[in-house]
Order: structure tokens, then sequence, then C-alpha cells
């Protein structure tokens, strides 16, 4: 069966506290709703007064994490929280999504500067498309939304991660010219150049930026297939991307601000087949191209309520070729185009009476609207057309010990199909409540038990795929269920302990699973029907400052997630009660940074234990767990006036094990990887 490569649906879900991330951080957060924001995150965000400092309720990966990470995209970072599950399908340019708590990746949003990332042919974003040179901060969340006027679509969704870019902020007053860069080199070829430029115009800015990346993937791998050993060297796994654009942003007094952005990338790479049954000889190849327009206008409406109207659209072109495909024409070479458009607005508000904010009630709501198609060159495929409209109203209370939160979303979609049959219509009204404590004592303990009901709307892949697709889908549901303890048990000027525990279930109905089989073209779709997931999730961070004029600095984050996903759908089948596919039960993660001034050492560990590559879970199923440390010395200085420098190398896999995420789709082995980076504020 043939299906197109980014059309997978990864089976885990990202439950994720990155409650660490903060520290070092300006933790300065707005009152504005009780749901704080930091100021690197929410720069160019119109916000309402009253500051203070809170325990975070988001998982927040700031800047500085980031450069030590070094990630090749943004979901080898993600990997590092708390409680995420990520797929891969090998290193440089290969196909990444990750899942929270069980809950597909179409479940969790993705939006970049508050514009939601959309592929209705897949229906999930492509994480290891976006790269981490730009970035600013990531910002998770579970349950809530984590940011400040994102969104309707992200909002509503089950888990969302929104991402903030040095080129979408607006500068400081001060700062008439900011540049960043990155040059890397590493391993199998891999070189990469980042250049953007942000120039400060009377109350507005311009920036322009650009990036190449490329790697001929040719990494050696050993790999153990029943009692043989198998050594061979990956081929066809190439991978070249470009891209580049622009942003003009302007500020209307104190009250309202504008952005206006372009971004065009491309992306061709070879698609490598499994391991097993080895075609040395792949030659299939898939090109990517993207537009990207996006506008926000941010205004205040009245005192207290602010709002942010937006619109994007973009268009996916993909072109999947196979010279020596076997049928009667000898090859295929099919070509994708697939185009989506939102407008909307939101807003955010507090009461205010007689000049005075009131904190203790506030309202939020929203309305978006969007559609989407697919044409494709493939007579056999259909030319769908998807008309959607989301809506959101919500309400805060604060009283003396609790917090309450609380709002109703409504979705309705609209299917077509102008050659062939049309898939279903979807209606689906979602609540979520909250019931949260404020912090108590020292410790700032903080309770937050919630419930949250939201769907996913089947891509146009599954709806309508030649004889693959089913066009009587009906959308996933899902029913979250939450309790969470944040704490501080130690703070003092140089020592700060932060912890997370939560405990969840999740029942998700009508659940579709794909499952990769010969290569990343090639599908077997399974419908689930019911899943029930419960798992427990601890995290535990410390920042430490030692030593004569505290130049030792210490981080630590440790953290572990137990997760039991099982199928429920049918007591007579042979699967019932098993784990579902490619779903840990078991994930851990720690990381250790050491400081002294400018140079730094760091180790980054995770572990995952065994899944199963099908949903029973049988010996012979079985996929190998893994444990995988990675090590980086770096080190910074200023020169010149607001310039710095920063140099890191890195030892990935440090220890040369042999794993993969996926059956027979091994990940590299030992790799190296040099960075510089160059800032002017």
């Amino acid at each position: 069966m043939l299906l197109h490569p980014l059309f997978m649906r990864s089976i885990l879900l990202i439950s994720f506290f990155y409650c660490f991330q903060a520290l070092g951080q300006d933790t300065t957060a707005v009152k504005s709703d009780s749901i704080p924001i930091l100021n690197l995150v929410s720069v160019d965000v119109i916000m309402p007064p009253r500051l203070r400092r809170v325990l975070p309720r988001n998982s927040i990966i700031g800047k500085q994490q980031i450069d030590e990470i070094q990630a090749n995209d943004v979901g080898e970072i993600l990997q590092k929280v708390q409680g995420v599950n990520l797929k891969s399908y090998g290193g440089l340019g290969g196909l990444k999504t990750i899942s929270v708590r069980s809950l597909g990746s179409q479940h969790s949003a993705i939006s970049i500067d508050g514009f939601s990332i959309q592929n209705s042919q897949t229906g999930q974003v492509n994480l290891a498309q976006i790269q981490t040179n730009n970035l600013q901060s990531i910002s998770i969340g579970v349950g809530e939304y984590a940011g400040y006027l994102i969104p309707v679509s992200s909002q509503i969704a089950g888990n969302n991660v929104s991402l903030q870019t040095f080129e979408m902020t607006f500068p400081n007053y001060d700062d008439t010219l900011q540049i960043r860069s990155n040059i890397r080199y590493g391993s199998f070829v891999q070189v990469s150049g980042y250049a953007s430029a942000k120039v400060k115009i009377k109350n507005g800015f311009v920036s322009g930026f650009g990036n190449y990346r490329t790697s001929n993937g040719l990494y050696p791998f050993d790999i153990q297939n029943g009692a043989q050993n198998y050594t061979g060297v990956r081929s066809n796994n190439d991978y070249q991307d470009q891209y580049f654009g622009g942003v003009l942003g302007y500020r209307f007094g104190r009250d309202a601000m504008m952005r206006i952005s372009y971004k065009q990338s491309s992306i061709d790479q070879g698609l490598p087949g499994a391991i097993i049954l080895y075609n040395h000889h792949a030659d299939e190849r898939l090109s990517t191209n993207d537009n990207l327009l996006n506008a926000d206008f941010r205004f205040r409406i009245t005192e207290g309520i602010h709002a942010r109207a937006y619109a994007n659209g973009n268009v996916n072109s993909m072109r999947y070729l196979d010279p020596t495909y076997f049928n009667s024409a000898g090859f295929v070479d099919v070509t994708y185009d697939n185009r989506n458009a939102n407008v909307g607005i939101v807003a955010d508000g507090h009461m205010v009476k007689n000049g005075a904010h009131n904190y203790k009630r506030a309202m939020y709501f929203g309305v978006e609207g969007g559609v989407s198609d697919l044409s494709s060159s493939d007579s056999l495929f259909s030319s769908p057309i998807r008309k959607q409209v989301s809506a959101i109203l919500g309400a805060r209370l604060m009283f003396k010990w609790m917090r309450f939160r609380g709002h109703l979303s409504t979705q309705y979609v609209n299917e077509s199909n102008r050659t062939s049959d049309d898939g279903k219509d979807v209606f689906g009204l979602n609540p979520y409540v909250s019931l949260e404590s404020k912090e108590i004592g020292k410790k700032s303990i903080r309770h937050r038990i919630w419930y949250r009901n939201s769907l996913r709307v089947p891509s146009f892949n599954e709806l309508y795929y030649n004889n693959i697709g089913n066009n009587e889908l009906n959308p996933e549901k899902a029913n979250q269920f939450g309790y969470d303890i944040n704490l501080i048990p130690f703070q003092k000027q140089q020592h700060e302990v932060y912890v997370k525990l939560g405990t969840y279930f999740n029942r998700v109905t009508d659940k579709i699973v794909a499952i990769p089989t010969q290569n990343l073209f090639t599908w077997s779709i399974q419908n689930v029907g019911i899943v029930h997931a419960y798992g427990a999730e601890i995290s535990v961070g410390t920042h430490v400052v030692f030593g004569k004029e505290d130049r030792w600095k210490l981080n630590g984050l440790g953290n572990y997630s137990f997760q039991r996903s099982m199928n429920m759908t049918d007591p007579n089948h042979s699967s019932y009660g098993h784990q579902i596919a490619y779903i840990p039960m078991h994930t851990g993660n720690f990381d250790l940074s050491l400081s002294y001034k400018k140079l730094g050492l760091k180790t980054t560990n995770y572990l995952v234990s065994k899944r199963y590559s099908l949903n029973e879970n049988t010996a012979s199923n079985e996929v190998a767990g893994f444990l995988v440390t990675d090590f980086s010395v770096f080190y910074s200085f200023e020169r010149w006036k607001k310039q710095s420098i920063r140099f890191q190398f890195q030892v990935k896999n440090a220890f040369n094990k042999s794993y993969s995420y996926i059956r027979s789709f091994i990940m590299p082995g030992r790799n190296y990887l040099i960075s510089i980076q160059y800032a002017l504020n």
C-alpha cells in the first residue's frame, strides 16, 4: 500500500511539564489571567499591568536550554521533556512526530509566533523540518493552552506547542540593529548556515532571514536481526533544505501593533527503506516546496480587554518519485498541492470598574474560520475541499483559595469531494474545566485537577487516499482527566528545586492508527477503536550557584514517565488489553550541566523502554529499549560592544548505541557536531 511519507500518525503523545526550564530566566509573569507569560515569550505581546512572580503552569524551554541542546530540529528538543514520546525515522531530515499521554500527534497543535502550522493532507507536522537556530523559546501546554492570544485552533486542541522565533519579535527600544547567525558542521557531511538581521525603524522593524542545511546521510549501522548481526551503511539518505523570508512589524502607540511575514522553504531528500530486506539501491525521492504568508493585528478593544486578529495561508507542494517502481509504467511520479487558509480573532480581558482592574473575574473568547483543499497529479486521488469554523468562550474566576477556569468550544467541519464521495461532516461541542488551588505556604504548593474533551478530524489521506482512504471515518474523540501538583520544596537565593507531579487518565474513541511497513511511503492502517491510557509523571529540577563571586553554576533536570496505553476495542480480539504500538511503558530523561564563568559542560540522557511494533504484544513484535547519552562542551564570550560569540562541540550517542524508535529504521551511531553562533544586540 502506497502512502505519502508524511502520512503517519504517532500513537504516542506529549504529556510533559518542564518546570526546570524556567530556571535562570525572568519568570516575571502577567497576572492578567493567572496564566504566566514569560517576558521572553511575550516580548511583542500587548499585556495588561500588574506583574508578579509565580510558578509556571506550562513547560517553557528557554533560549539558553535550546542553545545547550544544539538539536537538529524541534523534535529532538521536545523528546527531552517529561512525558514526550518521539517517533523518529532516522537522522537529519527523517520524519519526526511526538505524542502526549497516548494521544496521537494530530491531537497536538503546533504554532509558530502565534500562527498555526497546518497540513490537512497528513493532519500532522513533521518536526524534523522545524529547525532551532532562530528559536527564542518553546512553550508546551497540556490541558491548558500555552501562550497569550494564540489561535482558536491551538486553544481547543488536546495539547499544544507554541514556538517563538527571533525574526518575529519586536526589538527593544535601544536595539537599532540585531544580528543572529549560526554555522554548524558535523558527521555525515552535515553543514548548515543561518543568518538573520533585524532593523528598528521608528515604531517598527524589518527583519530578513535565511538558512541552508545539507547532509549526505551515509551513516553506518549495526543491527541484530534474530540470530544474525547485520552491518552496513544507510543509503539514499541524503538531505538538503533551505528557507528564506522577511518580516515587517509596526506599533501604533502603546495599544496596537501589526506584523506581516513571508517564508519560502524547499526540501529535497532521499527516502531510505527499512533495514529488514534492505535495498541498497533505494532511489525514491521526495521534494517539498512551501510558501507561507502570515499577518496579525493586536489592539485594545477597551480598558482591560485586548484582542488579536490574524490571518495566514500556505501552499505546500510535494513530489514523490520512484523511478524503478514495479508497475505498468515502470515508475511512480506523483505531485500533491495542499492549500490552507485561516482567519480569526481572539480576545482576553478583565473587568474594569471605576478605573480599577478586577482580576477575580475574566473572560476570553474567539472565532476562527478556514478552508483547505488538495489536488494531485494522481488520477485516482480525490480532490477534497474542507471548510471549518471553530469558536471558544471561556471564563476565569478567582476565589479565596481556588481558581476556576472553564470554556466551551465548538467545531464544525464541512467535507466535499470534487471527484468522488464526500467525507462525513463533523460537529462537536468540547468542554474544558479546571480547579486549581493558589500557592500554599513557603513551598508554593499548587494543586490542579482538570478535564478536557477534544477531537481531531481525519486527514485527507485517511479519508480519500486511493483505495486506502475511508470517507466514512469519524473524528477521533479524546476525554482527558488530569491531576497535577507543582511545588518548590527548596528555594534560596543560590539554590532552587522545582518539582512537578502528575497523574492522568485518557479515553480515546474511534482512534485511527497508521503504521509503516517497507518504507516511509508504504503503510498499514489500523482502526484501534477504543484506547484507555493512564500514567504518572514526575519531574525534578535544580539550580545551584556557588563558589567565589558565584562563578560556578550547576543545573540539573530529571524526569520519569509511566504510561499504560491499552487497546480496549474488542474483548474477543487477541490484542485486547495490549499496549498500543510504539508507546513505551517507561521513559526517562536526565540532564546535568556545570559551568564556570563562560565555560560549560553538559550531559543529556534519554531512556526509552521496550515497545511493540504492532498492537499484538508478542516477542516477535518487540522493539528493544535503549539509553542514549550526549556530551557537549561550550564556551561563550563577548567582544566589542553588544556582540557575543559562542562555540560548542557535541558528541551525540557517545557510547555508539545501536537503537531505533521505529522498528528497522536504525538511528545514527556516535556522531559529532561543531557549532559557532554570533549575536549582535
